[in-house]
């Protein structure tokens, strides 16, 4: 038990840009254009979407369909890609849906990288911003 002690640490999240996906998912599936803007073939360009990923895409006629394909397939990439996805929206002139997932210093817009966990007194766990997580600590 860690009785007594009030554990506070520090993690760094590697899936924020998941997190803005989802949190702003109606948005970006109403008011991307992916295929018929360069899109899609700027970001197999920028080695973002492989070829047969692109096909996958391209293969859909609605316009809305295209888009939930590209934000399932963005949604399984590295943030480092969802940022090349956010520089080729720039470049593809929908500089309107960058802003709507960023702020005004150009971090994404769900909240922080960074979240603070602590380890109560009971071995409760509480996260910053009311996230909810199962820890389990083994015991020796």
């Amino acid at each position: 038990m860690l009785s007594g002690k009030l554990l506070r640490f520090v993690i760094e999240a590697d899936s924020d840009h998941i997190r803005t996906i989802q949190r702003h998912y109606e948005f970006l599936v109403d008011k991307l254009v992916a295929k018929h803007s360069g899109l899609v073939v700027e970001l197999h360009q920028a080695e973002v979407l492989s070829g047969e990923e692109v096909e996958l895409i391209s293969s859909e006629v609605i316009s809305f369909t295209q888009n939930e394909k590209l934000l399932s397939i963005l949604s399984r990439k590295t943030r480092d890609q969802f940022d090349k996805f956010l520089d080729a929206l720039d470049k593809t002139g929908q500089r309107h849906v960058h802003d709507h997932v960023t702020d005004s210093h150009g971090q994404l817009t769900w909240l922080n990288s960074l979240y603070v966990i602590s380890v109560m007194r009971d071995d409760s766990v509480s996260i910053e911003h009311g996230y909810t997580v199962n820890i389990w600590i083994k015991r020796q």
